[in-house]
C-alpha cells in the first residue's frame, strides 16, 4: 500500500489535509445534495492531480482508502453511506473504468488491498473492483483466486460476493455457490446478478436451476432483477405447450422485445412463427399500454408482417412530429419492402397532418407528400401522383402556409 513517505513533505501534507477536510464536510451536515458531492469530488481530483507523484491511480487508491478508514474508525459509514459511495465512485472512475486494462502493478496493489481488508464490512474495494472483472485475463483470474483462497479469517459479505464471482470466472461453480449459500440470509438479487448473468452467458441452465433452488429455498413468485434469467430458464426447459404458455403469459404482463429475443432463441423456426402470431394477437388487444405498443411494432418489423403493420398505421393516429423510433423503423421498412402498402398510409397521414393547422404540421405534411411522390415512382404508378396533388392543393387552397411548404419542396 502507498505510504506518506513516497510523497514529498508538502504534497503529503496537502493530500492528508484534503482527505480529512473532505471527511468532515461529508459528515458535518444532515443534508448534502448530489451537486455538492460533485463539487467535493472535483476538488479531491484536483488535489490528486496537483500532487507531484506518479502514477496518479495510486494516489486515488490512497485517497479512497484513507477516507474509508476515517468512516470506519468513527463508525459513520452506515449513516452517510450514499455520500461515501458517491465520492468513492467519482474518484475511482476518474482513474479507472470498465475498459481499463490493469497493469501487473495495479493488479498486485488491488489484490493486496482486497486480501488485507477481506474481513472489513465497509471496505470499498470489493464493490469498486467488480468493474474490472469482465476484462481480466485467465492468468489474472488465477492469481486473484489463489490469493483469495489463502484468506484464513472470516470474510465480509462484499468480499464473499467478489470471491464467489472470481471463483465462477475460474470455473469453480460449486465453490462459488457455496460462498453465496453461506450468506443466503443476506443476499440481495441485484448483488448476485453478475453471477447469474455469467452462468446465462455460458448457457449453464442446469447450474442456474441449482443456484435458484439453493439460494432461494422458499417458493417465490418473482426474483427481482433475476426474473428475466429465471424466465429464460423456464422457456428453455418448458417441455409442453402449456409450460411455454405460462412463460409467455408472464412476458405479456410487461412485454419487451429484447426479452422476446432471449426467450425465443431456443425455439425452432416453426415454433417461433407460431408464437409470434399468438403474441401479436394478444398485444393487439393491449395497445393502450405503451410497452405493448412498442413490443407490437417491433414484433411486426421482426416478423415482416407488413399487412398487419399497414392496418396498425391506418387504425391508430400517426403523427411524425412525435413518432417513436420503433414506429419510424417499421414505416421505413415498409417503404423499402412493401411500398404499395405504405402509399395508403401516407395518403391518410397527409390529411391528418394538414388538419392539425400548424406550421410544423404543414412542414411534415409537405415532406410526407414528397415521400408519397417517390413511393408512386417506386411502384411504377407515378401517373397517379399528379391528380392527387392537384386535388390536394384545390381542397386546401385557403391554407396558404401549407401551399407555401409544398412550394418549398417544388410540389
Amino acid at each position: 500500500m502507498i505510504h506518506s513517505y513516497v510523497l514529498n513533505e508538502i504534497n503529503s501534507a496537502q493530500l492528508n489535509s484534503s482527505i480529512y477536510r473532505l471527511y468532515n464536510k461529508l459528515t458535518a451536515t444532515r443534508y448534502v445534495t448530489n451537486r455538492s458531492l460533485e463539487v467535493l469530488t472535483q476538488e479531491a481530483i484536483q488535489t490528486i492531480d496537483s500532487a507531484d507523484f506518479q502514477p496518479k491511480w495510486l494516489l486515488t487508491i490512497f485517497y479512497i482508502d484513507q477516507l474509508a478508514k476515517y468512516s470506519q474508525a468513527d463508525k459513520t459509514y452506515d449513516l452517510y453511506e450514499r455520500r461515501f459511495l458517491f465520492i468513492f465512485d467519482g474518484l475511482y472512475r476518474d482513474s479507472f473504468n470498465e475498459e481499463t486494462y490493469l497493469t501487473e502493478e495495479a493488479m498486485a496493489t488491488f489484490t493486496k488491498l482486497l486480501v488485507e481488508q477481506a474481513a472489513v464490512p465497509d471496505s470499498p474495494w470489493p464493490r469498486l473492483f467488480q468493474i474490472h472483472t469482465k476484462r481480466l485475463e485467465p492468468r489474472q483470474i488465477e492469481y486473484i483466486y489463489e490469493a483469495f483462497s489463502n484468506v484464513a479469517e472470516e470474510i465480509s459479505y462484499s468480499f464473499a460476493l467478489l470471491y464467489s464471482y472470481i471463483s465462477l470466472l475460474n470455473g469453480k461453480e460449486d465453490q462459488a455457490l457455496s460462498l453465496l449459500s453461506a450468506r443466503r440470509h443476506q443476499l440481495i438479487e441485484l448483488d448476485i446478478y453478475p453471477h447469474f448473468q455469467l452462468l446465462q452467458e455460458r448457457q449453464r441452465w442446469f447450474a442456474i436451476k441449482q443456484w435458484f433452488d439453493t439460494l432461494f429455498i422458499k417458493q417465490r413468485q418473482t426474483f427481482g432483477s433475476l426474473q428475466p434469467i429465471w424466465e429464460e430458464y423456464k422457456a428453455v426447459h418448458a417441455k409442453t405447450a402449456k409450460e411455454q404458455d405460462v412463460v409467455w403469459r408472464r412476458w405479456l404482463v410487461t412485454p419487451n422485445f429484447q426479452r422476446f429475443l432471449q426467450l425465443s432463441q431456443h425455439l425452432t423456426k416453426e415454433e417461433k412463427q407460431i408464437r409470434i402470431a399468438h403474441l401479436l394477437i394478444k398485444l393487439k388487444n393491449q395497445l393502450y399500454q405503451t410497452e405493448s405498443v412498442r413490443a407490437y411494432e417491433q414484433l411486426l418489423l421482426y416478423a415482416q408482417e407488413y399487412e398487419q403493420a399497414q392496418e396498425h398505421f391506418l387504425l391508430n393516429e400517426f403523427d411524425p412530429v412525435k413518432i417513436r423510433p420503433e414506429k419510424k423503423a417499421l414505416l421505413e421498412a415498409m417503404k423499402k419492402e412493401r411500398p404499395d402498402l405504405a402509399i395508403p398510409i401516407y395518403h391518410q397521414l397527409i390529411i391528418r397532418l394538414v388538419e392539425k393547422k400548424s406550421r410544423v404540421h404543414y412542414q411534415h405534411a409537405a415532406l410526407a407528400v414528397s415521400h408519397l411522390k417517390k413511393l408512386y415512382t417506386t411502384v411504377n404508378t407515378s401517373e397517379k401522383f399528379e391528380p392527387f396533388l392537384t386535388r390536394l392543393k384545390k381542397q386546401y387552397r385557403t391554407y396558404k402556409a401549407f401551399i407555401e411548404e409544398l412550394k418549398s419542396f417544388e410540389l
